[in-house]
């Protein structure tokens, strides 16, 4: 399975249309929010430290995320850190690799994107245990720190970049 990582801002009109059409079942939501926030957010911000990405199978939209970077980040993130924010794959395509292979080829877009960045880290609630379990799957290590996230605790993972 392969998929390509294709900035929010690069997108044609088609596919930004499929990536506001990306949808949730209702029990996750809650933990990665809403479509129209997470494209609020990139709307809003400055793209040096804060973009959206579509994940792109051929070049239809299936999933899609946000990246920052310091000054962005989250208070528990150090200032060489990307933090990977409202991953989501559409309710249509899970269970079919796409989380996983995006996952696989992430590390290389930040190296592409942030060059300095040392490390990629992201807060997951205690209760998101298929998620979790993703993460560790695909080599994201438990700091063993926690957040109090909005709707819970959140366990704090990471990925060297080195």
């Amino acid at each position: 399975m392969s998929v390509m990582l294709i900035g929010w801002r690069e997108l044609d009109n088609g596919q930004r249309e499929a990536v506001r059409a990306l949808a949730l079942p209702p029990e996750q939501e809650p933990f990665a929010g809403s479509m129209a926030e997470a494209l609020v957010v990139c709307a809003d911000a400055d793209p040096t430290v804060v973009r959206g990405y579509a994940v792109c199978s051929a070049a239809t939209p299936v999933g899609f995320f946000i990246l920052k970077a310091a000054p962005a980040t989250p208070h528990w993130a150090d200032d060489d850190t990307v933090t990977l924010h409202a991953f989501r794959i559409d309710e249509r395509q899970q269970g079919r690799g796409y989380a996983r292979a995006a996952l696989a080829v992430l590390a290389e877009r930040v190296r592409h994107d942030w060059p300095a960045a040392r490390q990629l880290m992201l807060a997951v609630n205690t209760r998101n245990l298929a998620a979790l379990e993703l993460y560790l799957a695909c080599g994201w290590c438990d700091t063993g720190g926690q957040n109090p996230g909005p709707i819970g605790p959140q366990h704090l993972l990471d990925y060297p970049l080195a």
